[in-house]
């Protein structure tokens, strides 16, 4: 039952829900059936983006950048900004990534478009129940890592929040750009040894 009158407009959903605005179109929704129709637009617009690009009909990809990060929970996050300069990282580090800064993989120029492209080439490796979240299957690391950070993008801005955020300025920066493959490499190797001792 709902406190205020406002009930997700889902036909016998009885949970209370908040305006949603998607395409001019404003709603009440709960939050569960906002991600659902979250999910299923995105779907269809992958389905169509992977389509025209299969028929070389995609000329260039629309306004913006699309980044792959490692987060803290292991997962690879595949999403996109309109900001060069990367603030969306931490924002994305404080609110999504327990505080710590996201490990940069990759960006490269191209908004939407691209980044549905990227979501069709690794759709096997998504995370069930997260949008943009796939596992960090190693030819996927290897894979972002060698599309590399494009020069357009001033990285500048990100580490020297990461060195203003963890305030030892004569201490060096966390390794955020790049080198993800060798650790886990590193780590395996470790976890190799320490399993058979």
């Amino acid at each position: 039952m709902t406190t205020n009158n406002m009930q997700c407009v889902e036909t016998e959903c009885t949970q209370e829900g908040q305006p949603y605005e998607i395409g001019g179109v404003h709603l009440i929704m709960c939050q569960y059936h906002r991600y659902q129709l979250a999910t299923k637009s995105k779907e269809r617009a992958r389905k169509v983006i992977a389509e025209l690009d299969s028929i070389g009909a995609i000329t260039h990809h629309t306004e913006g950048w699309t980044y792959m990060v490692r987060m803290a929970n292991g997962m690879v996050k595949i999403g996109t900004t309109k900001n060069p300069e990367l603030e969306r990282f931490q924002g994305l580090s404080r609110e999504k990534n327990q505080g710590v800064p996201v490990h940069v993989l990759a960006i490269v120029k191209g908004g939407e478009s691209l980044e549905y492209l990227f979501h069709e080439k690794w759709f096997s490796l998504k995370v069930p129940g997260r949008m943009e979240e796939f596992h960090p299957d190693p030819v996927l690391l290897r894979w972002a890592e060698g599309l590399g950070v494009d020069s357009e993008v001033n990285t500048d801005r990100y580490e020297g929040w990461i060195e203003k955020r963890h305030n030892r300025k004569d201490a060096p920066i966390p390794e955020v750009f790049g080198g993800v493959v060798e650790q886990m490499a590193q780590l395996r190797e470790s976890e190799a040894e320490s399993f058979w001792e």
